[in-house]
């Protein structure tokens, strides 16, 4: 993710930015995460409930951050795709979806 970051900056200060480079690492993202990590962590939580009801407020935040990143994923995916198909797409949409995506960086570190 330190890749995707430093072409976000490159995007925000103005420079050239590798865009299909960063919708290729967000594929990579959406689908590894989707398909392989976060249903064995859904199992994992499962688990972790049926043995211990007190860690349900915990696990059930966690499911949240999960919809919450995938929503994030989702919309940076959207706008680095128009950008790289050509579509006219404000810089302030880029911003906004790249801070946000920055949160769940840092998020996905933990």
């Amino acid at each position: 993710m330190n890749l995707f970051e430093s072409e976000l900056q490159l995007a925000h200060d103005g420079d050239s930015a590798d865009y299909e480079l960063m919708l290729d690492i967000m594929y990579y993202m959406t689908h590894y995460s989707d398909a392989l990590h976060h249903p064995k962590e859904d199992i994992v939580f499962a688990r972790i409930k049926s043995r211990d009801a007190s860690a349900s407020a915990t696990i059930e935040e966690l499911t949240t951050q999960h919809t919450q990143l995938r929503e994030m994923d989702q919309a940076i995916v959207r706008v680095l795709d128009d950008v790289v198909n050509g579509s006219i797409t404000s810089c302030d949409r880029m911003e906004a979806n790249g801070t946000c995506l920055r949160g769940g960086i840092s998020d996905r570190r933990v």
